[in-house]
């Protein structure tokens, strides 16, 4: 997170991880969104 790679390098990487991070604090966090 402190130095992330190049989009150009694997951009289906970040895609995924953005993914990752937001079905997780969605889980996380509680259904008033």
């Amino acid at each position: 997170a402190s130095k992330a790679p190049p989009p150009l390098s694997r951009p289906r990487s970040q895609s995924q991880c953005l993914g990752a991070v937001a079905v997780a604090v969605a889980n996380a966090s509680p259904s008033s969104s």
